[in-house]
C-alpha cells in the first residue's frame, strides 16, 4: 500500500511539472519559433529527468541498509554532503554532453536560432524543479546554513570532474542568456555549429580542471 500511494503521489508531482514546463513552452513560443516537436521534447525531459532522479535517490536509501555500500565511504560520504548546486550540474551536464553528441549523429534534430538557447535555459529549469522538489529536505537545510564563504572553499575542494560540471553549467547558463539578450535586437545563430561549440568547450573546461589539480602536485 506504501508503494502505491508512492508512485501516486510522484505521478501527481510529475504530471503538475509537465504542466508548468508546457506552459513555459507556450510561453516561450510567443516570443520565439519553436521547434516543431517542442512540447514533446520537453514533456519527455520532464518526465526523463524525474525518473533519472528519483531512481538515483531510491537507489541511494535502498543500497544504504546493506553493509557493502556503508563500505564506501567516500561515495556515502559526497552524496550526504553534496549540495543541491552539484546535483543539477551534474544532472544538467551529462543530459546536455548527451544530447549534443546525437545532435551532430543525426539522433536527435539540432535546434536553430534563439530557441536552442531557450531549450537549454528550460532544461535546467526542469533541473533545478526536479532535484528542489525530490531532494527538498536538503534544499531545506542548505538555505538554512547558506554561506558564500563555505560554498567558495567546497568548490574549490570539490574533485576536478565534479568542478568541471559546475563550470560548464555556469559558462552555458551566461552563453545562452547573452544570446536571448543579442536575439532582442538582431537574429541569432546556433544549429548543429552551437552544439559543436558545447563539446569543444567542456572537452576544454575538463582539460583545465584536471591541469589545475594534477599539474601543480607533480611539479611540486
Amino acid at each position: 500500500m506504501a508503494a502505491v500511494k508512492f508512485l501516486l503521489k510522484q505521478s501527481v508531482i510529475m504530471a503538475i511539472l509537465t504542466v508548468i514546463t508546457l506552459f513555459m513552452v507556450f510561453i516561450m513560443g510567443q516570443f520565439v519559433t519553436l521547434h516543431e516537436d517542442a512540447y514533446f521534447d520537453f514533456a519527455f525531459s520532464v518526465l526523463f529527468v524525474y525518473a533519472l532522479v528519483l531512481v538515483g535517490v531510491v537507489l541511494f536509501k535502498w543500497l544504504s541498509r546493506y553493509q557493502v555500500f556503508n563500505s564506501l565511504k567516500h561515495l556515502k560520504s559526497w552524496y550526504e554532503h553534496s549540495g543541491i548546486g552539484i546535483n543539477i550540474a551534474i544532472g544538467f551536464t551529462a543530459l546536455t554532453v548527451m544530447n549534443s553528441v546525437m545532435m551532430l549523429t543525426g539522433y536527435d534534430v539540432p535546434k536553430t536560432g534563439a530557441f536552442a538557447y531557450l531549450h537549454l535555459l528550460t532544461r535546467l529549469s526542469i533541473f533545478i524543479m526536479v532535484v528542489g522538489i525530490v531532494m527538498y529536505k536538503k534544499l531545506i537545510d542548505q538555505i538554512k546554513n547558506l554561506s558564500i564563504k563555505r560554498s567558495f572553499v567546497d568548490f574549490i575542494k570539490m574533485h576536478w570532474l565534479l568542478k568541471s560540471t559546475v563550470v560548464f553549467t555556469m559558462l552555458t547558463t551566461f552563453i545562452c542568456i547573452l544570446m536571448l539578450t543579442v536575439s532582442l535586437f538582431m537574429s541569432v545563430q546556433s544549429g548543429p555549429t552551437f552544439y559543436l561549440l558545447l563539446l569543444v568547450m567542456y572537452a576544454v573546461i575538463v582539460f583545465t580542471t584536471f591541469s589545475i589539480h594534477y599539474i601543480p602536485k607533480k611539479t611540486a
